[in-house]
Order: structure tokens, then C-alpha cells, then sequence
């Protein structure tokens, strides 16, 4: 077991350096609301990329886990300073959350994003979507019965047009379950592809050269090898 003042003066210093560049970064970075998920964002970026390992290992001995706390990760740190009755000051700029406030924001955000999750689970189910299901609905339907709250297309195959078509399939799937008082829906995602980068041939023709000279009869060199070998490219 480490000293727990020391462990605690170690962690308060590494606290003060965290707000501090939590609070320059900040500026940088203005936003009308969700102030409090961005503070803790770069408090969570400033650990990773400044938390001496020794103290994240006394840490860890004592109990006290940092992986994992990233949503409410200040308050945390808060935490563990009490803990160890080292007195801290945190400064008014600096936004945080309990544990209890950061996984309300996170089910709000949720169900936000991916919509309300079936009584019976809290995940949600996202299928992608087969340009080939666009002539068969009732694949699409099965689906919905059995559960798919997100239908994804991806963007990076296919035409507007098909996914158009897809999109389609999938409400009209949805208006044949309402009608059987099924009342089976989901949110159709489409998924962007991002930037593509093509590559030319690094090398026109790779393998092994063969140099030989001139020989008589026996099978002997007649005179030196002579020449010039050069890594540059050839005309095509």
C-alpha cells in the first residue's frame, strides 16, 4: 500500500495541470450547450496523454480506476482527492457531472440518436442493408418483426437510386405491419463514405535482375562485368 498523502499530493498535482489546460482549451472550443461533455472530453484526452504511468498504477493499487470514468472523469478525480483528504480547487469555469447526471445525458443522447429501444432490452439493433432486399420485401419485414430498430444503408456502394429504392421498400414494409396492427418501425441511417485515396503502381516490374557476361567455350569470362545500374524510373 502506497503513503496516501503522497499518493494524494501526486494526484492533486496532476488535477491543477488538468484543469488548467481543461480551461485553456476550452476557449477554443465555445459551444451554447453540452459545455460540460466537452470539459470532460479534454480532461479525458489531457490523462491520456499526461497521466504519469506510476500514478496511474498507484492508482489502480489503491483501488481507485480512471478507465471507464470518462464521462463524468473530473468528478472522479474529485472523488478520489476526497478520498485521499487532499483539498483541491477546482476553478468556476471548469463543467462537471456526477456519475448519476453523465448517464442520464448519455440515455437522453441515446434515444435521441437510435430512438427508444424495445421494453425488453437497451440495446438497439442496426442491420445493413443489401442492395438485393430491394426486391424482396419480406425479407425487410422479417426483419422488423424480429426486432431491427436502425436500418443502415451504405453509401459507398450502390447509387442514389438504390438506396432511394431500399428506403422505400422499408417504409412500405412498415405501412403493411401497421395495417396488421403490428406497428413494427425503424430509422433508415445512411451511412457516407468518407474520403478515398487510390494509389498508382509503386513499381513498374519488381523481381530479380540476372546479370551475366560474355564466356568461351569452357564456360569461363572472357572479360568484366561492366555497366551502370540505376533506380531510376523508365520511360513508359
Amino acid at each position: 500500500m502506497h503513503d496516501k498523502r503522497d499518493l494524494g499530493d501526486r494526484l492533486a498535482a496532476f488535477y491543477r495541470e488538468m484543469v488548467e489546460w481543461v480551461g485553456q482549451k476550452r476557449k477554443h472550443f465555445p459551444l451554447s450547450s453540452h459545455e460540460e461533455s466537452r470539459d470532460q472530453l479534454l480532461a479525458y484526452l489531457y490523462m491520456k496523454e499526461h497521466m504519469p504511468p506510476d500514478l496511474m498504477e498507484d492508482l489502480e493499487e489503491e483501488g481507485l480506476l480512471l478507465d471507464g470514468q470518462e464521462p463524468h472523469l473530473i468528478a472522479t478525480v474529485e472523488q478520489f482527492l476526497t478520498y485521499l483528504r487532499t483539498p483541491f480547487d477546482r476553478g468556476k469555469e471548469i463543467r462537471t457531472v456526477t456519475r448519476n447526471e453523465a448517464k442520464r445525458l448519455i440515455d437522453e443522447r441515446t434515444e435521441a440518436m437510435f430512438g427508444p429501444c424495445a421494453h425488453s432490452r437497451r440495446t438497439r439493433i442496426m442491420v445493413t442493408m443489401d442492395e438485393a432486399w430491394a426486391d424482396e420485401p419480406d425479407i425487410i419485414e422479417r426483419l422488423l418483426l424480429y426486432g431491427m430498430d436502425i436500418a443502415r444503408i451504405n453509401c459507398a456502394y450502390g447509387s442514389p437510386e438504390t438506396w432511394e429504392t431500399l428506403a422505400a421498400v422499408i417504409r412500405r414494409a412498415e405501412e403493411r405491419l401497421q395495417q396488421q396492427l403490428l406497428g413494427k418501425r425503424c430509422r433508415i441511417y445512411m451511412d457516407l463514405p468518407g474520403p478515398k485515396i487510390r494509389v498508382d503502381r509503386l513499381a513498374v516490374h519488381t523481381g530479380p535482375v540476372k546479370l551475366t557476361v560474355p564466356k568461351n567455350e569452357y564456360g569461363e569470362p572472357v572479360q568484366p562485368l561492366a555497366g551502370i545500374i540505376s533506380a531510376a524510373r523508365l520511360p513508359r
